[in-house]
């Protein structure tokens, strides 16, 4: 497969549906996906380690990183069970739009810079043991784990 591009690495993967959708301790988001409702266990899974995000509706935002994890917590599960749709992601910022179902996950990479700059905004398990790295110092690359 070629990776030159982020798109070429995440379109596959349409089609899925959105599973166990949960914020961790850690602040986190995490996103398990599944394929006509087959569990498995090494992905793929996004994850969303910056808090620049929000999840719109039809009619709005949701949700977003920065509400209070209670809120966050007892919201991300309306994303259970939606059809992974479409997914965009814009250079040279990485905004980032997932569509799961009438549902858009929007990440902002370059919102919020931490004090590690080698940590991710997001990650996304590619299966093999590989996961796509996104905002790893304003870029994104593909690392084995």
């Amino acid at each position: 497969m070629l990776e030159d591009s982020i798109d070429a690495l995440v379109i596959p993967f349409l089609g899925g549906e959105i599973g166990e959708p949960r914020l961790l301790d850690s602040g986190m988001l995490r996103l398990q996906l599944f394929r006509r409702g087959e569990v498995t266990h090494y992905g793929p899974v996004l994850s969303v380690g910056t808090r620049s995000w929000r999840i719109d509706g039809d009619s709005g935002p949701l949700v977003a990183g920065g509400d209070a994890p209670w809120f966050i917590r007892d919201t991300v599960p309306i994303l259970d069970g939606c059809e992974f749709r479409a997914f965009e992601a814009r250079r040279p910022s990485w905004d980032t739009t997932f569509r799961f179902g009438e549902y858009a996950l929007r990440i902002f990479p370059t919102a919020v810079r931490g004090p590690d700059g080698d940590l991710p905004s997001w990650s996304f398990t590619l299966g093999g043991r590989r996961a796509l790295r996104v905002g790893v110092r304003g870029g994104w690359g593909v690392e084995q784990y």
